[in-house]
């Protein structure tokens, strides 16, 4: 009693769903390699927490809405998805104009803190998307040599931490230990913000390589590599 399938609107539907998931990866500050294998750059949107609760509430809700109408044979059944769909594109956007202002106010003010690191070349800045709470950023920032935080409030505008850390990006240390690691060689390479420390106990010299955007206490073991070597 099904309708039959429609060949044409199945490979479509194929090619969105494919087509659609490195977009929608694109919109969080995880990150994507479009370009694969050509180019191992980083793109990211900065835009959607990875996990977002209205995402999911609003594609939840409104496909029911609709499934439930068509169960009753009620006309215009399509509604309530195609509402929510459009519901979705508005908040997708809405937010990333919220992270193109919350990025372009922090590298206006980090530039005029810090002008001597951040002169050449522009910072990096990266306004974290954080979980619910979709009109807050978390703000993480980083020049050649130096990194720090802040954070943003739509409506209350930018507010950077003081003082600035060195990353330890550039120390050639760090490619020193990291050569005869396959984990750490690895991390590098995934990193958009890496940080490095070092720390010498009991005669053991230890390397431990973080992201900047995973620093949090909750977060920041699942993030992290350590090296360790007998120290000179």
């Amino acid at each position: 009693k099904r309708l039959p399938v429609h060949k044409g609107w199945l490979l479509a539907l194929s090619y969105i769903g494919t087509l659609s998931h490195p977009a929608l990866d694109w919109l969080n500050s995880y990150g994507i390699r479009f370009l694969e294998p050509f180019s191992s750059q980083w793109f990211a949107g900065d835009t959607i927490f990875i996990i977002d609760v209205w995402i999911w509430t609003a594609l939840a809700l409104s496909v029911w809405v609709s499934r439930r109408r068509e169960r009753v044979g009620q006309g215009d059944w399509t509604r309530p998805a195609w509402a929510g769909f459009a519901a979705i594109c508005a908040y997708i956007f809405a937010n990333g104009l919220i992270t193109d202002h919350a990025e372009g106010e922090t590298k206006r003010l980090v530039m005029a803190r810090y002008p001597v690191t951040a002169s050449m070349p522009d910072p990096l800045v990266v306004a974290n998307p954080v979980p619910v709470a979709f009109w807050l950023r978390e703000l993480l920032w980083r020049d050649q040599a130096d990194y720090g935080e802040g954070s943003y409030a739509l409506g209350s505008g930018v507010v950077l931490n003081q003082g600035s850390r060195s990353h330890g990006r550039n120390n050639p240390r760090v490619e020193a230990f990291s050569r005869f690691d396959d984990q750490a060689r690895a991390f590098l390479f995934w990193s958009r913000m890496p940080v490095a420390s070092f720390e010498t106990k009991d005669g053991v010299e230890t390397l431990t390589l973080r992201d900047q955007r995973f620093m949090h206490p909750l977060a920041q073991d699942r993030f992290k590599v350590q090296v360790r070597r007998a120290a000179p």
